[in-house]
This record gives structure tokens, sequence and C-alpha cells, in this order.
């Protein structure tokens, strides 16, 4: 449990020690795990249907470190990946850590001006991508003249369109039996094992740095971990910061079998892997969870096994809480806070649904404080910007500088650009995105608390506001773009406004009113793209 130091306000977590040395990395501790049970079945691939155990992960990463040794990639080289998950994708992971390579994985939807965009900082020596997404990460290399190896996922070793099949590299060496874990030049809170984007919902994305302590940190220091049996599924790809770990932990979690699908998140896909799989619990974004619960196929299915649900990456409204509640009561939900910068969970996941709670405080060895506009920390109960300091130094954003030099305090402190408050209990509480809050008429508006009104009415599947500035009565007006659920097709624009007027008091109106859209753009990991839905609201 986390203590309020009274004195700084600031926040302070159980202090566990460090268990290693700084030259212990990553990819000696998961050849450990495998070693000790090299028969568990760790991952299933469910399109696949194929099983990952410890020794096959094993062998296959060493196969695939060498092998990328033997081609020239060197230890700090960055090394791109974009594919869908698969047990080779795990594979492939484990291998360029223990030969010390950079992952900067992106996703497999991102257009080719997200791929220019990232690649134009991160200059990849190496990049593994699936055969779909080819072309346009070759429009994107030309032009930033950048020619890196470029290996293509396919299900066998042919090459396709002249370039060579990443399952080349599971060849075998002749040094396969004599692989010794390697060590470094840097430190293992130095030595960056990947550089993973930020959401990018508000803006622009950023590479954050990841180092090789920051991810053992969490691992050992997660007190989540399933006691029992459990087959967790989760359908974010490692572009992700929770689908890149639930890769790179596999090996942790020694009662769990992980299980993965190739595609992005559906209603129908979620039934069919429940019934085939049996799976125990899922992880996913909220409006992941609007979608289920709008669902009469999903509702009437057998999902008896899936017992967990844990919704995580966006705001979470009470609303959409209390309608899981009603709807699921036999089952347990579960909602955290955390952020890629801080790598990556800051609060841990607790049973609620009442009011906006994100969990008890917090990762151990980590520092928080509220700052208020002032830039002064505040007492609990009182709103203000979220603030961490984790366990290890923060690394910062790949090639940018400024950048990481406007995201520290001068405490070192990583600004989250969250706002919330604790109650007495070390509850935290986040209440919207800085980015996020306007104004009407001087009074501030939080479009979160808007939405959660909105997540009541029934027929609504998805909605989020967006502040449009009117120039007549110069100030920004609150509105409401909305998905439907399928069969609400009677519900109209009077009545969303009148139901908001009746709840809200008048500054917090729909003043520029409600439209309905057939589809809110979203991010590959679910969350609304608000950024996007103002380009689309502007054109």
């Amino acid at each position: 449990m986390a203590k309020f130091n009274t004195k700084t306000k600031i926040w302070e977590a159980e202090k566990i020690p460090y268990p290693y040395s700084m030259d212990v990395y990553l990819g000696e501790i998961i050849l450990k795990n495998c070693d000790e049970t090299p028969d568990r079945v760790i991952q299933i691939h469910h399109e696949e249907n194929s099983f990952l155990n410890c020794q096959l992960l094993k062998e296959s990463s060493i196969k695939i470190a060498q092998n990328l040794i033997g081609i020239g990639i060197k230890e700090d080289d960055i090394i791109g990946v974009i594919s869908r998950n698969s047990n080779y994708v795990t594979c492939f992971l484990t291998g360029s850590i223990l030969m010390g390579g950079i992952i900067h994985p992106l996703d497999h939807s991102l257009s080719t001006e997200n791929i220019r965009q990232l690649y134009a900082h991160t200059r990849p020596k190496l990049i593994i991508c699936d055969p779909e997404v080819i072309s346009s990460v070759q429009d994107a290399l030309k032009d930033i003249n950048l020619s890196p190896l470029i290996y293509i996922v396919t299900k066998n070793s042919n090459k396709l369109n002249g370039m060579p099949s990443a399952y080349e590299l599971l060849r075998e060496t002749d040094k396969n039996n004599k692989f010794m874990p390697l060590k470094f030049k840097k430190p293992a809170d130095e030595k960056l094992l990947a550089i993973l984007c930020s959401s990018g919902i508000g803006g622009l994305q950023k590479g954050v740095c990841i180092s090789h302590a920051s991810c053992l940190s969490f691992i050992i220091n997660d007190k989540h971990k399933n006691k029992t049996p459990a087959k967790p599924l989760s359908f974010s790809s490692i572009y992700w910061s929770r689908g890149f770990l639930l890769n790179i932990y596999a090996s942790f979690y020694p009662n769990d079998v992980r299980i993965w699908s190739r595609d992005d998140f559906n209603v129908d896909k979620l039934v069919e892997i429940i019934r085939d799989r049996q799976i125990t619990e899922i992880s996913l974004a909220p409006s992941s969870l609007a979608a289920i619960l709008e669902s009469d196929f999903f509702i009437e299915s057998d999902h008896e096994s899936c017992r967990k649900f844990i919704v995580l990456g966006s705001m979470f409204s009470a609303s959409l809480r209390q309608k899981f509640r009603k709807t699921f009561p036999e089952k347990t939900l579960l909602t955290g806070y955390g952020l890629t910068e801080q790598f990556i969970s800051l609060s841990k996941p607790n049973e609620c649904y009442n009011g906006i709670t994100v969990g008890s405080l917090i990762t151990p060895n980590l520092q928080l404080k509220i700052v208020n506009e002032k830039g002064e920390s505040v007492n609990p109960g009182e709103r203000g910007e979220i603030r961490v300091k984790p366990q290890f130094k923060f690394l910062g954003y790949y090639n940018d500088p400024e950048a990481t030099k406007n995201v520290l305090d001068e405490d070192g402190f990583i600004k989250t650009g969250d706002i919330g408050y604790f109650d007495d209990e070390g509850g935290l509480y986040i209440v919207d995105r800085i980015k996020e809050v306007f104004k009407y008429k001087n009074y501030a508006v939080f479009p979160a608390e808007i939405e959660d009104v909105l997540h009541q009415i029934d027929g609504i599947e998805l909605a989020c506001v967006i502040p449009i500035f009117c120039d007549k009565l110069g100030t920004d007006l609150a509105t409401a773009y909305v998905k439907k659920a399928g069969n609400a097709t009677e519900l109209t624009e009077n009545y969303i406004m009148n139901y908001i007027s009746a709840e809200l008091p008048l500054l917090k109106q729909l003043h520029g009113g409600v439209y309905f859209v057939n589809d809110l753009p979203l991010t590959p990991d679910g969350k609304v793209h608000k950024s996007a839905v103002k380009q689309l609201i502007m054109k």
C-alpha cells in the first residue's frame, strides 16, 4: 500500500530491492525460465492452431539471434517489426533481445504516412513485415531514402517478390548448442530493449525508449500473477505496450497458457475463441467492451469459461462499468492505469463498478504526485495533473530531445497529461486528459464527464465529445459524435440533447449538437482517435 508523505505531498509506493545487477539482461532470464520447465506450453495461436512451449521458444530464439548476427545485425541496431500476432513473432522478439537489437514494433494497420513519420526517426537496419503491408513499407522507406534489409513473415521459407522469408532466420547454425547470453556495452538500466510508440490519440506519435531493467523491474514487481491455471486472451498487437509485454513475458507466468489471435477484435471472433479455447480472461479496450455489451450474439452465446474482463488503454466510464455489472453480474471486471513512458502499470487493477477509479496505488518503487496549475503538489481529494517518477530513469523519446525535455518536470517526474486525484485510501481516479479539456465561456469542460452520461443512454454503442470553436460566440462548444447500436434506429438528436440537459448543468450541455456516424475512428488498440475525429469534422 502506498503512503502519502504530508511534507512533500508525494505518494510513495512500497520499496522492493531490484534483485539483479546491471550486467543482467532480459534475454538471459527468459532462457533461464525456459530451462526450468522446457515442456511447458506457454502460448497457443488460435488461427494457426500452433503451440509454443519453453523448449521451442529457446531453440527458435537462439537460432534467430545467431542468424541476425550472421546477416550483419549488431548490438543496438534498430529492428522494425510490422506483423500480426504469431508464435514466430514471439520467438523473433526474444531472438532480437538475445543479440542486443532494439525492437521498434508498428501496427499492421498504420498508413504509409504513419510508417514514414516513425521510421524517419528510428531508421531501422532490418524490418520484418507481413505481405499485405509491404507496399506501404516500401513507399515509406523510399520517401525517407532508407534501404534496410526486409524479410516477409510468410508460413514457409519461400521468397515473396524477391524478398526472403523471415522463416529463413530459423535455419540451423553450427553454434546452436554453444550459445551463451550476451553482455552488452551499456548497463541494463541504459541498454535499450525497445522503442514503443506513444498512443498518438492527441497528435503525432513519439518513440518511447524502454530499457532492459525497466522490463525486468515490471515483471518481478508484478503481484498480479495468476496462482491458478489461466487462459488469458489479448487481441493487442506488439505495437501496443500490453501486446509487446505479453509476448516477451510469455515464459514468466508459470500457470498461464496465453491465447493469441491474428485478427483484430470483433465480437464474432471473440465468441469463436471462447468456444474453441475456453479462455478464462480477456484484456480489451473500453470500446471493445461497449461492443460486447451491445451484442445480443455475445450475450446469448456460451461464454461461461471467460470469468474476468480487464479493461485498459483509455478512459473507462462509470456508466459502462454499471452496465457490465447489470449484464454480467457473475463476472469480474478489472481496470488499471499506466502509460508507456513508465512501462507500463501504475495502479493495481481493482474490481470496481462505480465511480471512475482505476485501482489502488502503485507499482512498487514508484513515486507519484498530483500537481495543480501552479505546479504545486496537492493533497488527497484535490484534482491536478498526474506525474510519476519510475524506479529507473526515463530514457526519453528516441531522437527527440525537445519532446523529452518537455515531458519531464524539474524533479524528474514524467508529466502524464492526465487529470486525476487520490482518495484518502490511495485509490486513484482519472478525470480526463489535459489536452482534451476545453473552455466554454471560460469554464473548464471535461469531455469524459459528458461521454460518461452519453454512454448511459440505451442505444448508444460508442460516443465521443469534441470541442468545436464558434466564432460568433467566441468559445468552444461541446459536440457529440455518436455511433448507434444496431437496434437503435429510433434514437434521435433531440432525445440525446434532452437527456444531457436533464443530467448536466448548462455549461456542460451539447451546445455544438449531436451527429450520428456509422463508425468512429479508432486506434489499432480500440481507443477513440480524437485527433482523427477532429480532422474529419474540419473536412
